[in-house]
C-alpha cells in the first residue's frame, strides 16, 4: 500500500509526489499485480496523479 498525506486544498501541490507515484504503479503492474488510486477528497487529485503515471509513462506532452 501507498498512503500519501495531501491536503484537502486546490493550492496544494501535488507535483512533489509524482515519481513516488509512478514508482509505486510500475512495482504493482511489473510484477503482474493491479493497481487501485483512489481519493477521499472528491477534488481530482487522484486523477491528476494517475494522469501524470500515463503522461510520464507513454511520454506525452501537455
Amino acid at each position: 500500500y501507498l498512503v500519501l498525506d495531501i491536503a484537502d486544498s486546490a493550492t496544494e501541490n501535488i507535483i512533489q509526489h509524482f515519481q513516488t507515484v509512478k514508482n509505486f504503479i510500475d512495482e504493482g503492474l511489473n510484477s503482474e499485480g493491479r493497481v487501485l488510486v483512489h481519493g477521499n477528497g472528491g477534488i481530482s487529485r487522484s486523477a491528476a496523479l494517475v494522469l501524470a503515471y500515463i503522461m510520464q509513462t507513454y511520454d506525452l506532452s501537455h
